[in-house]
């Protein structure tokens, strides 16, 4: 963080905004989930213990769940019933449509149970298109989302690269490209999009979401920090430099930061809003204790010879002693990557299929072998992870082919970013 005293005074502000609604316990309007969660996050993620919150926000979360229960499942006699058996176009969750990376980083840094079905059926949903490009940034500073979607996530990427050159003066599109791409790792060149982000810098530090338009925005500018202090571009320290100053210099009274105007008549939606700055100017700083693992390490070790300094320590939260300049780790979370995945490889000129290291090889003439392959590889992405989408082969050519290929033809979308192996075999 910035060692200046007026910087170190913003900071305490804003953490006493950020505090003042971890800690709330009042009924407000909607969305009832989602408004505190990013605030819990953020201490979290600061190394405060912040027990007594979760412990709230787990009440919280099962009054939500019960509400929903009762508006969405009539036709269903249970909780489980209705997040197995509904269907997935259907919009069934406690939490407010787009709010899900909130409450996946909420869970990521506290330990609370009993919303496996939940974020199960959170998958499935996202799973059958209803991520888009728009929500690439967002979900993605969610480590859970990153494990257990990082399928999706690439294709949804990707899909973005490929309209970021339609629409070059949409810098915000650029910056959740260069975050995105390089969170997941992709082996993709970046250098005009990041050039485009780069020339897109105001010269007050701030980035607009469009080239023409006529001021800088906060949050588009705090999106740009997070990118180029991933990606790391020559150049990058002093841009990020010049824009730290500027979310400083753009800091509201209450110590908040508002992306515009209307949210200032409702105070809850700044704390997304503050949260995403403050990362920012954590990252500007070339710090790493922010709301998401900058090295992508689920549940990694601490680093036990880092910085353990805290501006504020104020009542609220507790200031652990053994937290890491990583963040600590995440809490341990029930839709946390499982080891337990098929690793799937295709031959397409000798029309063999791997699973799991076993070789199969396809059934059929040379043109069902090969529209069998051509399906099949299309699924995989670059770490060898199966990703499941609708089925358009005909009946007989599938059922011709060997038990586990035709399991992995018939697994459907929504059953996660992977294929569990136990999903492959039926005996």
């Amino acid at each position: 963080m910035a060692s200046s005293t007026a910087d170190s005074s913003k900071l305490c502000a804003a953490e006493e905004f950020l505090r003042g609604f971890a800690s709330s316990t009042e009924e407000r309007d909607r969305p009832l989930i989602g408004w505190k969660e990013d605030a819990i996050a953020y201490f979290a993620s600061r190394g405060q213990t912040c027990d007594d919150w979760i412990k709230s926000l787990e009440q919280d979360w099962r009054t939500a769940a019960d509400e929903a229960m009762e508006i969405y499942g009539q036709a269903y006699n249970s909780e489980s019933v209705l997040l197995r058996e509904a269907p997935l176009d259907r919009y069934v969750f406690f939490w407010e449509d787009k709010w899900h990376a909130p409450i996946l980083r909420a869970a990521q840094w506290g330990t609370v149970s009993g919303f496996e079905l939940w974020f199960k059926r959170l998958g499935e949903y996202l799973t059958c298109g209803a991520l888009s490009e728009e929500d690439l940034f967002d979900t993605l500073r969610s480590d859970v989302a990153l494990a257990q979607m990082r399928g999706l996530l690439r294709q949804v990427c990707y899909s973005a690269i490929r309209e970021s050159s339609q629409i070059p003066s949409d810098i915000g599109l650029a910056s959740s490209i260069v975050f995105s791409a390089t969170r997941l790792k992709l082996d993709e060149d970046l250098s005009s999009i990041i050039d485009r982000l780069m020339a897109g810098q105001r010269e007050d530090g701030g980035w607009p979401w469009y080239t023409h338009d006529r001021s800088p925005s906060v949050i588009a500018t705090a999106q740009a920090v997070h990118a180029l202090a991933l990606a790391k571009p020559s150049g990058w320290q002093r841009a990020v430099a010049q824009a730290s100053d500027f979310l400083w210099h753009n800091q509201q009274a209450d110590g908040s930061w508002i992306s515009d105007a209307a949210r200032a008549h409702f105070p809850w939606l700044n704390v997304y809003d503050t949260v995403l700055v403050l990362d920012a100017i954590e990252l500007a700083s070339g710090g790493k204790r922010v709301s998401f693992s900058v090295e992508c390490r689920i549940n990694a070790p601490k680093d036990a010879t880092s910085d353990k300094s805290d501006c504020c320590s104020s009542s609220g939260g507790e200031e652990r002693s053994d937290v890491s300049a990583d963040a600590g780790r995440p809490g341990e979370c029930e839709i946390a990557v499982s080891e337990a995945y098929a690793r799937v490889t295709v031959d397409p000129e000798a029309f063999i299929v791997v699973i799991d290291g076993k070789q199969h090889a396809l059934n059929g003439g040379h043109h069902v072998k090969k529209r069998v392959a051509e399906f099949l590889q299309e699924l995989i992405d670059v770490d060898g992870e199966y990703i499941p989408r609708p089925r358009n082969l005909k009946t007989r050519v599938i059922d011709s082919q060997p038990e586990p290929v035709r399991d992995l033809i018939d697994a459907q979308p929504g059953a996660g970013t992977r294929i569990p192996r136990d999903k492959l075999w039926r005996s």
